[in-house]
């Protein structure tokens, strides 16, 4: 199917979403509603694109193929969540927050992330934090020990970010 470019492109059009905000991405219907035929569910094959992109050298990119990866959702499966997981040790803070926010995508079925989440709590980029704080919420009730533990962390911005994720999730923030 052509040369990364393409593949790349294929993968990112499939689908709308905040990868680009305002952007349709599917041919528009009457009065600029989208036709009643939604696109196919992600393959294997996009995921492993987007995957792919997440270690491209351009940090936009991979920015980019981490926040499509989130789109899909639990659809992209095993595969982008240990992507994803990854991508929180990225160079580009960016890329580290959209990976933290797709990971809430997948809800309980991103519970392998919640040690790396935790440790994004004392990411130096507010973004980071902020992401890994609501990726944190979204998966729920298998952060719950992690945060737990994350109360005795050494770092003071760790315990207090964990303590506020643990009264909301147990009700009572």
């Amino acid at each position: 199917m052509g040369g990364f470019w393409e593949r790349l492109r294929a993968a990112l059009r499939r689908g709308a979403g905040p990868s680009r905000p305002g952007v349709p991405l599917e041919p528009q219907g009457a009065g600029g509603r989208p036709p009643a035929a939604r696109p196919p569910a992600p393959g294997a094959d996009q995921v492993a694109v987007l995957v792919q992109a997440l270690a491209h050298g351009n940090p936009n990119v991979r920015a980019a193929a981490a926040r499509k990866l989130g789109e899909l959702g639990t659809e992209g499966g095993t595969l982008a969540v240990s992507a994803l997981v990854n991508a929180l040790s990225d160079e580009d803070g960016a890329v580290r927050s959209a990976a933290a926010l797709s990971l809430g995508a997948f809800g309980a079925g991103a519970a392998e992330a919640v040690p790396a989440l935790v440790e994004a709590l004392g990411d130096p980029d507010d973004d980071v934090r902020s992401s890994a704080g609501i990726a944190l919420e979204d998966i729920g009730a298998p952060a719950r020990p992690a945060l737990e533990v994350a109360l005795h962390h050494p770092d003071p911005l760790v315990r207090s970010e964990a303590a506020l994720l643990l009264r909301h999730l147990t009700g009572k923030g």
